[in-house]
């Protein structure tokens, strides 16, 4: 029979195992070569599946996090630090060449009064 022995904080938090953190996450790169990032509970697991541990990084906020990386990946395919994106400049320039046809035209009609 099993000695029932009362349940105490301290026993809880002074395991064998230490206590891991929930912001801790790990770089992993799979054999394919495609990387992703797991939760540091898992490490045996992703260890045990043969993929290549990196480093291990505290993130508070992952979806914060996950929209900070995408944003600096579409940049880089738009080219680094670009300013604007090409359809973007587009826009400007045909709504700049309006504006000054209307402005001649004005001055046109001004002229004709």
């Amino acid at each position: 029979m099993l000695a029932l022995q009362p349940n105490r904080y301290e026993d809880a938090l002074s395991g064998p195992d230490p206590q891991i953190s929930s912001t801790a996450w790990v770089h992993w790169t799979k054999p394919d070569g495609t990387d992703f990032i797991g939760p540091l509970s898992n490490v045996e697991t992703y260890e045990r599946k043969g993929y290549k541990r990196g480093e291990t990084e505290q993130i508070p906020d992952l979806v914060a996090w996950q929209a900070q990386r995408t944003e600096e990946r579409r940049q880089r395919t738009r080219g680094e630090h670009a300013e604007r994106d090409p359809n973007e400049k587009a826009q400007a320039d045909e709504q700049a060449r309006r504006q000054r046809e209307q402005r001649e035209r004005a001055e046109k009609d001004k002229k004709d009064e």
